[in-house]
């Protein structure tokens, strides 16, 4: 641990090879090039809330940091790497993320996030599920390249941009659900994680775009079950009748009267003929 510091300077820590563990306090701004280059035994990195760059080659050799630790995930996609050589902790030796000492799974981006930027998650071991809804716009290259355990993606209305590699290399990836009527850009967005064996899912009424739109038209299965926004009308639960909830997937995972307990992640809840979108983003 290192306190009242406010930067860690260029070479600070080079080559320690005995450094197995950092922990930064909240007073650190700045991590400057090859800061932690060939800490070579460098295990787990703690990040804290204030950082906000990290220059190029920070990280370079260090080749067994797979534990990466935050406490602010919004933070985290506000730091500026600056540099696109080993200066992304978790890229390095493709490391697992930890929010509050809990491995992410699941991630689901905060909402005032409209950019995941170059490389943000590359190489990322713990991600199974994104969910990018809310304010994101665009996903810059290579910001999920080679997720080996990356299984599903969800991509809400604002999406318009997938850029080069974004899911690239991702071998585990199978099933994308896209909320936008209009087909985003993602020409090359895929490559090699091969999409002629995924299923793509997308708004009903919009196959016909989709199937031929740069990037979407060369996945093997695509089907337009997702609620289509213009037709969802925000309505007020009444409790005392019977709700239908379903998962991004179709399925519905509960039909009766009262609440019910959701973990995070996108639902529709039907109550007679009308229907709305529900974002849980703290269990219910």
């Amino acid at each position: 641990q290192v306190y009242n510091v406010t930067s860690i300077g260029k070479d600070a820590f080079s080559w320690c090879t005995h450094l197995k563990s950092v922990e930064l306090p909240n007073t650190i701004t700045s991590i400057n090039q090859m800061a932690f280059r060939f800490c070579f035994s460098l295990e787990s990195i703690t990040i804290p809330n204030s950082l906000n760059s990290i220059g190029d080659f920070a990280f370079y050799g260090c080749y067994n940091l797979t534990s990466i630790h935050i406490s602010d995930l919004s933070s985290w996609f506000k730091i500026n790497f600056n540099g696109p050589n080993s200066c992304n902790p978790l890229s390095v030796a493709g490391g697992d993320l930890y929010f509050n000492d809990s491995v992410i799974e699941n991630l689901i981006i905060p909402n005032d996030i409209e950019l995941i930027q170059f490389g943000l998650f590359s190489r990322c071991r713990s991600i199974r599920e994104v969910t990018a809804f809310n304010s994101v716009k665009t996903l810059a290259s290579y910001a999920f390249e080679y997720c080996p355990n990356l299984e599903i993606v969800n991509l809400g209305l604002c999406i318009e941009s997938i850029e080069d590699y974004s899911f690239g290399n991702c071998p585990m990836l199978r099933t994308i659900n896209v909320y936008n009527n209009i087909p985003p850009h993602a020409s090359g967005a895929f490559k090699f994680s091969y999409p002629e064996y995924m299923t793509l899912h997308i708004p009903q009424g919009t196959i016909e775009v989709y199937e031929k739109a740069e990037g979407w038209k060369d996945f093997g299965t695509i089907i337009d079950d997702l609620p289509n926004e213009s037709g969802i009308d925000n309505i007020s639960l009444d409790y005392a009748s019977p709700i239908e909830i379903y998962n991004t997937n179709g399925v519905c995972i509960f039909y009766g009267i009262g609440n019910y307990k959701l973990s995070p992640g996108l639902y529709i809840i039907k109550q007679g003929s009308k229907s709305k979108k529900i974002l849980v983003k703290q269990a219910l």
